[in-house]
């Protein structure tokens, strides 16, 4: 039924031809202008009903499903961005009063954007099915599209040709992205024992006949309101355009939304596979609950954006992680709040953290922020400050929510069990850890002594998979802007218990002592060697100055000479 997709655009395009323009309808009086309304929008109303009619299922289905809704609906801003561009490009051309002898023109310029969004779409998908990343390629060609509009109101041929190839380009890999994400909406359809083939075909055609539909409605709305009422033909083009541009732009935010994630993706693939370091049960479990029922957190996806470039960290000892035998622990120095930001930003892992369950509490983080907000705003009202710790408390909370965190709780032993019943079940989804587990927080970057409790966790994987799970230390270096990973500690199940936990805790952070003791070296070496440099640096200038004064002082005396 995909193939119905090509044929609706070159429908539309036959009937802007044949019935609107040809027949002059756009350009006389109200009534034909309602007539070629009908006419337009008879084929794709008859289809979507009798779509909808014939098989209901798929559309309740697309309801209830996160995942599949937000890939219909990615596809339906594309499409209407594209019948409103194909509108846009028929007004610029006939309201040219000699568009009569060129007829042909607009034919040939349509099917040169097909071939070429026909080879941006065959070269983009041989190369993102192993380099890229399929949300940026979607995410490249929207910008590609938008990029496009800034040529658009120029009355320069050529700068047509570049408007129209650019946006050709940039659909060409939002549809490649969309083919590629198929592949795993088909695997999340398959959760609910449904035919996916003739699911996602069914709801392809039924959001282009409703896009073409929202495309149609809005160019003869914007056509009777902007050029028949006010006369305005620019300020037509511009509504159209800017209306395309919002459909691009609503198409972006959807696929940062969307719940396929690259983690997702392959969780699918481990599901899928029956890989024998997840477990089926409970891996089904956290599938359907996130791609039926969640998304990912544009507001944390849009912060990361933002905070990112400017927590800059090189990664040391990526090859120490071994992901082979199933998912891991880090265990990571705090550092105050330098160490978890930019592990949640840097580490290229993924990973569920650990957070004191306080910190998803709104009266806890609000009092906590009291402090904060009031030295850094002091020379704000009071008023004020308390309401902005009002609109920051529940962002901070939106955030830590959107990590999927495993809230930790003190004090209570039923609730710790909890805790490390939830770690050994994400263990099992192929989920890795990370968490904190000093004592008291360094602010000049020392490693702390650890509790041992975390080392539980590897106790009760043993017991509830018969396998030895591992524990990697990480070592935060704000100094040295590094994140470094040192070689896994791994549980043995053999010894005792609570000597067993013991070692876990005493190795880990033993070797994450050796990597401060090591980078503190490194660091003292590099500012002995830069003081050196500029002492050396230092000598250099005040022997020049020293040689530019004797030169000064000479020619004063030969000046001296000459004169007497």
């Amino acid at each position: 039924m995909r193939k119905l997709v090509p044929i609706s655009i070159v429908y539309t395009v036959l009937v802007i031809y044949v019935f609107v323009f040809l027949t002059n309808a756009v350009w006389s009086s109200f009534w034909a202008l309602v007539g070629s309304m009908a006419v337009v929008l008879s084929v794709p109303s008859l289809i979507l009903a009798l779509t909808y009619k014939n098989n209901p299922k798929p559309f309740y289905l697309a309801q209830s499903t996160a995942a599949l809704r937000y890939y219909t609906r990615m596809q339906l801003m594309i499409s209407v961005s594209v019948y409103l561009n194909i509108w846009i490009f028929f007004m610029r051309y006939f309201r040219n009063e000699d568009y009569a002898s060129t007829l042909w023109l607009p034919l040939i310029a349509i099917f040169a954007s097909g071939v070429l969004v026909t080879i941006c779409s065959a070269v983009s998908y041989r190369f993102a099915r192993t380099r890229w990343v399929k949300r940026s390629v979607f995410v490249v060609g929207a910008l590609l599209c938008l990029s496009a509009y800034l040529f658009g109101e120029l009355s320069v041929v050529r700068v047509y040709a570049i408007y129209y190839a650019l946006y050709s380009c940039g659909i060409g890999l939002m549809f490649t992205s969309l083919a590629m994400f198929s592949v795993e909406v088909k695997q999340t359809i398959m959760l609910t024992d449904v035919e996916e083939d003739k699911t996602l075909d069914t709801l392809y055609i039924a959001k282009d006949m409703k896009a073409q539909l929202i495309a149609h409605l809005t160019f003869y709305t914007v056509l009777m309101l902007f050029y028949k009422v006010l006369q305005s033909s620019w300020l037509t083009y511009l509504v159209l355009a800017s209306l395309s541009a919002a459909s691009i732009i609503a198409a972006i935010v959807l696929s940062v939304a969307f719940p396929i994630d690259k983690q997702y993706a392959h969780k699918l693939e481990q599901y899928y596979t029956n890989d024998v370091n997840v477990n089926k049960e409970l891996l089904e479990k956290q599938l359907k609950g996130k791609l039926y029922n969640g998304n990912n957190s544009i507001t944390l996806s849009f912060l990361r954006s933002i905070v990112r470039p400017f927590f800059p960290a090189k990664v040391i000892g990526k090859h120490n992680v071994n992901l082979n035998d199933g998912a891991v622990i880090f265990v990571a120095n705090h550092y105050e709040i330098y160490g978890p930001l930019v592990t949640v930003l840097r580490l290229p892992f993924h990973f569920r953290p650990w957070i004191i369950s306080s910190m998803l509490d709104n009266e806890f983080v609000e009092k906590q922020l009291e402090s904060g907000v009031d030295t850094v705003c002091h020379v704000l009202p009071k008023k004020m400050r308390t309401r902005l710790r009002k609109m920051i408390h529940p962002l901070i909370i939106k955030v830590l929510t959107a990590l999927d965190p495993i809230p930790v709780h003190r004090g209570n032993t039923r609730e710790v069990l909890t805790t490390l019943k939830i770690t050994v079940e994400a263990l099992q989804q192929g989920d890795n850890i990370l968490l904190f587990p000093e004592k008291d927080y360094s602010q000049e970057g020392d490693v702390e002594q650890f509790y041992t409790g975390f080392a539980e966790i590897g106790v009760r994987y043993w017991r509830a998979t018969g396998k030895c799970t591992t524990f990697y230390p990480v070592y935060v270096d704000k100094q040295a802007k590094q994140i470094i990973i040192g070689k896994g500690v791994q549980y043995t199940p053999t010894e005792d218990n609570k000597i067993e936990k013991q070692r876990i805790a005493s190795q880990l952070n033993e070797s994450m002592q050796l990597m401060r003791r090591e980078q503190s070296e490194k660091w003292e070496q590099k500012q002995r060697k830069h003081a050196k440099n500029k002492k050396k640096k230092d000598a250099v200038v005040e022997q020049q100055c020293a040689d530019n004064t004797q030169t000064a002082q000479s020619d004063k005396i030969d000046d001296n000479t000459t004169e007497q």
